[in-house]
């Protein structure tokens, strides 16, 4: 019931102050939040208003998404940073930085071998995404599939 009240003032917070003046007052709380230490309320209050709230601009959900994954990482809450940065790679595989973020992130949780079916699936559904062949070629040669990586470098490198 509490979650459902939380959910309705976000809602109705929103519709008061429009979807504008409602993302400028996440973003402030949250980093007020964030300045006090108070890490976990502010992914709470990001969270709630990326499930809840419809952002007509893509850029304002990209950007919650993005500083959750900041706020998460300086409390080296990896698992929630990982999941918003796999949300932002699948939509948007050819961005360098997202995939960046998505290394580091991984990196962080010890899991880059364990991400190769996700990051394979992409490379299926966006073959030209140079970042994503590339991240396919440093798992694979991770998991020791040393010719399979050398001709996704090779492909990175025909394709750049």
């Amino acid at each position: 019931q509490q979650a459902t009240e939380q959910t309705s003032r976000g809602v109705l917070l929103c519709s008061m102050l429009g979807v504008h003046f409602y993302y400028d007052l996440l973003v402030k709380v949250s980093k007020a939040l964030s300045q006090e230490e108070r890490y976990k309320e502010a992914i709470e209050v990001l969270q709630d208003a990326i499930k809840h709230v419809k952002f007509h601009d893509d850029s304002k959900h990209f950007h919650l998404r993005l500083l959750i994954i900041g706020i998460a990482s300086a409390k080296e809450e990896y698992s929630i940073a990982y999941e918003n940065i796999r949300y932002i790679v699948t939509k948007q595989p050819y961005d360098i930085s997202s995939w960046n973020l998505f290394n580091r992130v991984v990196t962080k949780m010890g899991t880059l071998a364990i991400n190769q079916k996700y990051i394979i699936r992409l490379l299926l559904k966006h073959g030209a995404s140079v970042p994503t062949i590339l991240m396919t070629a440093h798992t694979c040669f991770i998991n020791g599939s040393h010719r399979l990586a050398l001709g996704e470098y090779f492909r990175a490198y025909a394709a750049h």
